[in-house]
């Protein structure tokens, strides 16, 4: 649930299915390898290319494993992406089976980040509850 990352790390957030903003992005910073990423959440939702956007993502990932990190951010959760677009997006363009998967394997992101132990990465805030970076 918590990532250890070493720098240098370009951050980025809330692509929220906008696949060419992505694609920009990544030309301005330069791809994997050349950079390291980390992405804070919110693949998907409101955009109308979340499918795309999830899945250069996720082969980013699996293609650079130690250079791309992926974070969980709310529109990952089931009951929000239900809501906001990418249920009707999956639905629409392929079927529910397919939006079941994605909602399998955003499960299993984790939900933090820290940067050389130095910089806290997550897609919200912090829980009062939170005392230690061990509760994580």
């Amino acid at each position: 649930m918590l990532l250890r990352v070493k720098a240098p790390m370009t951050i980025g957030t809330d692509i929220h299915g906008q696949y060419f903003d992505l694609l920009r992005f990544l030309n301005i910073a330069d791809t994997p390898p050349k950079t390291n990423y980390l992405f804070l959440g919110d693949y998907v939702d409101r955009g109308k290319q979340s499918i795309e956007t999830v899945c250069l993502l996720f082969a980013y990932k699996i293609k650079y494993p130690n250079n791309v990190f992926l974070l969980r951010g709310n529109h990952e959760c089931q009951n929000i992406n239900k809501m906001y677009g990418f249920w009707d997006e999956c639905k629409r363009r392929y079927n529910a089976k397919l939006w079941k998967q994605f909602i399998n394997l955003f499960n299993h992101l984790p939900v933090a980040a820290l940067i050389e132990d130095r910089i806290l990465c997550m897609h919200g805030g912090l829980s009062p509850e939170l005392k230690n970076l061990n509760q994580i």
